[in-house]
């Protein structure tokens, strides 16, 4: 009896890291800090032993991209509705978006397993969090970096070039490294081929969810034969808290990144970085 209480208070404060975990998730994932980052980094400090393959890191996300598809609803309805209909718009819209995630499919799929070993790697990782910061502050500075065109959101993101929407692809192929961050990288990318801060935040979110739903699944399929019950239900929890954390916020950090900088979150990269840098 006793034992069974111990194995059962042990599985619920692992339930309840899993849950903390996906509420990191969802205030990070649409951020420029890089969620994965802040998974590894607190999953070690509270530690969460995270299943095989690192599953848990990759497919919690699926709760966050969720709240994105809420979010852009309207968007992703009128894309499917007009390629349905074969409207060339639409059609080339779609072509744009298959653009941005193709190259990441490609890289991802060949180098998987390796780039599942640098999540193993925290100093990979607090270099990558400390690098992309200056960045972000050098893109930040740029001239007219800040610049809004004055075409409407609806007409401009409709409107990005097959050249841009490759840029912002192999942009996010910088991301798989631990500590990048793919919604920074993706605007950033977007930023420097020209795209308005506003526009480029959009297109990131509408590219986050073929992309990462794809990457998730593959990831789950992949390693579904050496997981657990308790695995399954720390992935159900980690999704679930991640959906309803990045449900309530998700819209306000769009209207925050579309007409402010990311000087502090580069600044609090980089403190990440260090921190984690000593901390190792």
């Amino acid at each position: 009896m006793i034992v069974n209480e111990v194995i059962n208070t042990d599985q619920f404060l692992v339930l309840i890291k899993a849950c903390f975990l996906g509420i990191v998730e969802g205030f990070t994932e649409f951020i420029p800090v890089s969620s994965t980052a802040h998974l590894i980094f607190i999953g070690k400090l509270i530690s969460f032993d995270s299943c095989n393959g690192m599953v848990f890191e990759v497919f919690i996300q699926v709760g966050a991209i969720f709240s994105a598809i809420f979010l852009f609803r309207f968007y992703i309805v009128e894309i499917l509705c007009g390629v349905i209909r074969l409207d060339a718009r639409y059609l080339l819209f779609s072509a744009k978006i298959i653009c941005s995630t193709l190259p990441s499919v490609i890289i991802g799929a060949l180098l998987i397993r390796h780039i599942k070993k640098l999540f193993l790697c925290p100093n990979i990782m607090a270099l990558s969090l400390i690098i992309g910061g200056f960045i972000i502050i050098i893109v930040e500075y740029r001239k007219n970096i800040n610049h809004e065109k004055t075409l409407s959101h609806y007409t401009e993101m409709y409107n990005i070039s097959i050249k841009q929407s490759l840029y912002i692809g192999f942009a996010q192929c910088i991301a798989m490294i631990p500590g990048v961050s793919r919604f920074g990288a993706t605007v950033i990318g977007g930023m420097l081929s020209g795209l308005s801060r506003s526009i480029a935040t959009r297109y990131s979110f509408i590219i986050a969810i073929p992309t990462m739903l794809g990457a998730a699944l593959y990831d789950l399929w992949s390693n579904i034969d050496n997981l657990s019950y308790v695995d399954f239900s720390n992935i159900f929890i980690g999704s679930l808290s991640a959906f309803v954390s990045a449900f309530f916020i998700v819209k306000y950090i769009v209207r925050f990144v579309e007409t402010n900088t990311y000087i502090a979150f580069a600044l609090y990269r980089i403190a990440v970085g260090f921190a984690v840098l000593f901390l190792n």
